[in-house]
């Protein structure tokens, strides 16, 4: 699915020019847990629709994080573009 997207080069990666995921957590122990699992969640939702090869969120682009601390835990999301290593 990820030849539906206009693509870039950014070095030595193929990015997507304008299509970001988000990834989510909630309820973590802590804020650096909360960062890992909304970035397992981009991850796994990502290597879903377009293959791992566009699934690691170190060769993402624009990629930016939120997170709160709430009487539940630590909540976290995280944005990026997803690009891959060709």
């Amino acid at each position: 699915m990820a030849s539906i997207h206009a693509w870039k080069k950014v070095g030595k990666k193929t990015c997507f020019t304008d299509h970001t995921h988000t990834g989510t957590s909630s309820g973590q122990k802590s804020e650096k847990a909360a960062v890992a699992a909304a970035v397992k969640d981009w991850q796994e939702f990502t290597a879903f629709e377009y293959g791992t090869d566009w699934a690691y969120f170190k060769n993402a682009q624009g990629s930016g994080k939120s997170c709160t601390r709430e009487t539940s835990g630590w909540s976290c999301t995280v944005e990026a573009m997803p690009c891959n290593r060709r």
